[in-house]
């Protein structure tokens, strides 16, 4: 359920109880209801409207003026009320593409209200008609906003129940002049359903998302993957940065009609395209040249050439690494038992960290932590702390997780050369993960995962630098060295 949504059933919660001032108790009253009776059919959701968006052959409106559009045979959308309107087949097919499918909450069931509909706003509302191949009709009345903000009242044409629907909908039910242009660059009835992205630069891939739902089927905490150029997790926040800023882009103004020379505007190979996969199906988004504080762009793969605003736009020279959590292993330390390091080549070392975890005698959290046999931290018989190095230790294990790819390679460009470093971490539940670096060049290595190359190299450093606290090697030594110099 989207957050609209659950806001909407917060506005039926108050204006149920008589609280806001725009509704009186009176009208609930009026239900023939006793108060503490619910209906088993309010405030539950409800599917609207279900259709084959390319069945739609006529979009009738009347708002502030009456809207009239036929798809001809080819598909295209013609405008033929109002007559100076040059209608835009990306913004058209967005008005049905976003109806599909749209849900409302149920204020007053089929045949429960009686009342003034003025008071929602649906004694004179807006109305949308649809008209499908078939010759079926679909008509919806749209009325008031709701006292909140949450949503707008609705009817269709074969109830008389009542509806909120999310404030989404409505720029597509109360239709304006501009809607049938172009609007926004993309728009989603729920962000939440968004379960793929991907991103191309100069018509060459970048980088491929997909949300993972398994174990958050609304949505609403999803987690996203690259599946391209490499596999791993997306970073949370560059992906909804991207979302975002997507859904906050609109049209500027038009610059050429359908048929457009793309070429002049740099989007025959645009310079960056978005596309997006929800459950309603496929949107894109493409920007070409600069035009001062514009970027030339066309919706969906059309012809049409609008100008969008290039303040926001920040993303257009993110590479792969931008959007990525690029390392093999990531977990915290408290889900593990131990990490086994080895090192090959001229330094030839083994460590083992081991972490262990428990209750103390009055119930304080305590863990002891290890390296090669010996703890982070000692106290004498009276529990006085003689050292306490748990910072430092932490800090081996950091370096540990910052193996992690400095360059993608979706295919290895040289052969992978002799094991250099082999790290195993052991989880509390017994599973084990095992990162590998193998030799690329004189600087950099090949990331390997459970024996899977995991697309692209790491910088040797990370492994080798004695440096103090920059590199396994030398944090273990400069970790040691306070060890033992604190004795």
């Amino acid at each position: 359920m989207s957050k609209t949504l659950r806001k909407a059933i917060i506005a039926l919660v108050i204006l149920a109880v008589g609280v806001g001032g725009y509704f009186t108790a009176k009208y609930f009253i009026d239900k023939n209801k006793a108060d503490d009776t619910e209906d088993a059919d309010t405030n539950s959701t409800v599917t609207l409207a279900e259709y084959n968006p390319d069945n739609v052959v006529k979009i009738e409106g009347k708002s502030n003026e009456e809207f009239e559009l036929v798809r001809g045979t080819s598909g295209t959308w013609v405008c033929k009320k109002p007559e100076d309107v040059t209608a835009t087949n990306s913004a058209v097919n967005n008005i049905v593409t976003l109806l599909n499918k749209m849900t409302g909450q149920v204020v007053y069931p089929k045949g429960e209200y009686k009342g003034d509909l003025g008071q929602f706003g649906l004694e004179k509302p807006a109305e949308l008609k649809l008209t499908f191949a078939d010759g079926t009709t679909k008509t919806f009345f749209t009325g008031k906003q709701s006292p909140t903000g949450t949503g707008y009242y609705l009817m269709t044409d074969d109830s008389d129940a009542i509806y909120l629907v999310a404030s989404v909908y409505m720029r597509k039910l109360i239709l304006e002049r501009t809607d049938l242009i172009a609007g926004n660059l993309v728009e989603f009835a729920d962000t939440a359903k968004i379960s793929e992205i991907s991103i191309e630069k100069d018509g060459g891939k970048v980088v491929d998302f997909k949300a993972d739902f398994s174990t958050n089927t609304d949505g609403a905490s999803k987690e996203w993957y690259l599946v391209y150029p490499i596999n791993c997790k997306a970073n949370p926040s560059e992906v909804s940065g991207l979302i975002d800023t997507s859904e906050s882009l609109s049209v500027y103004d038009t610059v050429e009609g359908e048929g457009a020379d793309l070429s002049k505007y740099g989007l025959d190979v645009p310079k960056l395209k978005v596309t997006f996969k929800d459950n309603k199906g496929t949107q894109s988004y493409e920007l070409g040249k600069k035009d001062g504080n514009y970027y030339y762009c066309t919706i969906n793969g059309g012809t049409s050439v609008f100008r969008v605003s290039s303040e926001y736009i920040t993303f257009i020279d993110n590479s792969a690494l931008s959007y990525a959590y690029a390392y093999p292993f990531f977990e915290n330390y408290t889900g593990l038992t131990s990490i086994d390091i080895e090192i090959f080549g001229d330094v030839n070392e083994k460590h083992k960290m081991t972490f262990q975890f428990g209750k103390s005698a009055d119930g304080k959290d305590i863990e002891v932590l290890t390296l090669d046999g010996q703890a982070s931290k000692e106290t004498d018989k009276d529990g006085k702390e003689i050292y306490n190095y748990d910072y430092e230790f932490k800090g081996i294990t950091t370096y540990c997780y910052a193996l992690q790819v400095d360059n993608v390679e979706e295919e290895q460009q040289y052969e992978k050369g002799e094991l250099l470093c082999r790290i195993t971490y052991t989880r509390r539940d017994g599973s084990k993960a095992v990162v590998e670096c193998f030799e690329r060049d004189e600087g950099t290595m090949y990331l390997y995962l459970d024996g899977q190359y995991f697309g692209g190299s790491c910088d040797k450093w990370r492994v080798f630098s004695e440096e103090d606290h920059q590199g396994i090697v030398g944090t273990i030594k400069a970790y040691k060295k306070l060890l033992n110099d604190g004795q």
